[in-house]
């Protein structure tokens, strides 16, 4: 599984430079400030990372949140897991009684 892994990245790696390698034609970039030139591939990448950190900071309150609400449910279990146990050794088990015909 892990060669099936490594051939699916080293495959897409591939494809990424060969787009790289043929889109090296200047992009112009307008902003109020100027302009930037850089080639296309380069701009591709820079926007993509910047979309990649943006969604994973607007992501990371919600992980926040959920590992904390993780970690009071497994308090809450460890605890309920104590009481039963608990109560388990304190109940007194009786002989069977005999039958009587």
């Amino acid at each position: 599984m892990k060669i099936i892994v490594w051939l699916g990245r080293i495959a897409l790696f591939l494809l990424f430079f060969v787009f790289a390698l043929f889109n090296t034609e200047p992009a112009t970039l307008n902003y109020v400030l100027g302009h930037w030139q850089a080639p296309l591939a380069l701009v591709l990448l820079i926007f993509f990372l910047a979309g990649a950190l943006f969604g994973v900071a607007v992501l990371l309150p919600v992980i926040f949140r959920q590992r904390a609400e993780v970690r009071r449910l497994g308090r809450s279990l460890s605890d309920a897991n104590k009481i039963a146990s608990a109560a388990e050794a304190a109940t007194i088990s009786l002989p069977p009684t005999p039958l009587k015909l």
